[in-house]
């Protein structure tokens, strides 16, 4: 009883700091724009590599775009990021990304990121982050943030999708930091199965691959 008892109040501080990052990240939404996304159950091999994680997307005043991700992990930590877009000129925004590592607020990062020309029903999106801020205002040095962000719709609610981060001021070279591919099918309106690899970084440029299976609401 008493395990079950420290699971529950696990949860609950889980749910509750989950609930304190979105709440005020949300705070200066317009009245009239909506927030949706998924919640999704994510079963890796091991128990680090299953967790649960939501997906909200929304927006800001001055044509912002916004997205948030919040993942809670089994051990009592948690790990998510805040993404804030605008369009300066077509195709390319400024874009911020704040970091939520086991606190509301952990890394601050800026750069651009572009969205590039490709065939209907496919997306593919780049960014350059040169700029990264700790919690105490200061510059973290040996850090310049790139990513990328694919997507194809195949059709009959199947798609494929991939992004990945990498640091490429690391001493020593550009290093592979976290990345995902999702192989997605709906199987019910507003569910979804995928096999969902993970692309763990191994301290150099290639990743390694975490088999997983996740499964999806969307809202």
């Amino acid at each position: 009883m008493k395990k079950i008892i420290k699971k529950i109040k696990e949860k609950g501080k889980q749910a509750i700091i989950c609930a304190a990052i979105v709440g005020a990240l949300s705070l200066p939404i317009k009245a009239k724009a909506q927030v949706s996304g998924s919640l999704e159950g994510i079963a890796g091999q091991t128990k680090q590599s299953t967790y649960l994680r939501g997906n909200f997307f929304y927006g800001l005043p001055g044509k912002i775009g916004s997205y948030t991700f919040i993942e809670l992990y089994q051990d009592g930590g948690y790990f998510g990021k805040t993404m804030l877009g605008r369009e300066i000129v077509k195709g390319v925004s400024a874009k911020g990304e704040i970091v939520h590592c086991n606190e509301p607020l952990s890394q601050i990062r800026l750069g651009l990121e572009a969205k590039l020309p490709t065939p209907k029903g496919t997306t593919l999106q780049v960014k350059a982050l040169p700029l990264s801020i700790d919690k105490r205002g200061s510059i973290i040095q040996d850090r310049f943030m790139a990513g990328y962000f694919a997507d194809v719709q195949l059709g009959k609610g199947l798609s494929i999708s991939s992004f990945g981060d990498l640091n490429l001021a690391a001493k020593g070279g550009p290093i592979w930091e976290y990345g995902e591919v999702s192989l997605k099918k709906y199987v019910w309106d507003g569910v979804s199965i995928a096999y969902n690899p993970a692309l763990i970084s191994q301290g150099k440029l290639a990743p390694r691959v975490q088999h997983r299976v996740t499964i999806g609401v969307d809202f």
